[in-house]
């Protein structure tokens, strides 16, 4: 039998705002979780294997999360643009219609993430990949977005919306 101890109440008396003490039991449980699906070779030639799940004995209301529902806690994708635009048409419009599509869908991000695999990392295998992708396509995001306007410099001479700017 193994025990792995997370003290809530030392990160409780740390006055952290409830998302980051939320994010670092998430990331803690993250961990073991991971330890005990990857295989448990430690120093010695013993292979262990988990004979049930993991439970917590206190409190006892507390709640292990699975492996996919913690790295969805916390996972963190930050995008940014070097030359500070981001040009993207909503499926469904005509780019010429000036509408962006802001935030990136979720659809749009896990394609990008999935093009950079197959292109840059072509040698890592489906298994470090997919439930990658399967948490990032399950779950929806949460944005925490600069402020972003839209602009219409794509728009053709003859649009109304560059005859509006113009002042015509």
């Amino acid at each position: 039998m193994a025990y792995f101890n997370l003290d809530l109440a030392r990160l409780e008396g740390y006055g952290l705002p409830v998302a980051a003490r939320e994010l670092l039991i998430a990331l803690g449980l993250y961990k073991v979780r991971r330890f005990l699906s990857q295989g448990l070779r430690l120093r010695t030639a013993c292979d262990l294997e988990p004979c049930g799940d993991l439970k917590a004995t206190k409190p006892e209301t507390f709640t292990v999360r699975t492996e996919p529902e913690l790295l969805a806690a916390v996972l963190l994708i930050e995008v940014s643009f070097p030359t500070g635009r981001f040009h993207a048409t909503p499926w469904g419009r005509h780019v010429n219609e000036g509408v962006p599509e802001w935030p990136p869908t979720p659809y749009r991000l896990v394609r990008a993430l999935y093009d950079v695999w197959k292109r840059k990392r072509p040698d890592w295998p489906q298994s470090r990949v997919a439930p990658l992708l399967a948490t990032l396509a399950a779950t929806l995001p949460q944005f925490y977005l600069p402020p972003a306007s839209a602009s219409i410099q794509g728009a053709r001479q003859g649009d109304a919306a560059t005859q509006q700017v113009k002042g015509h």
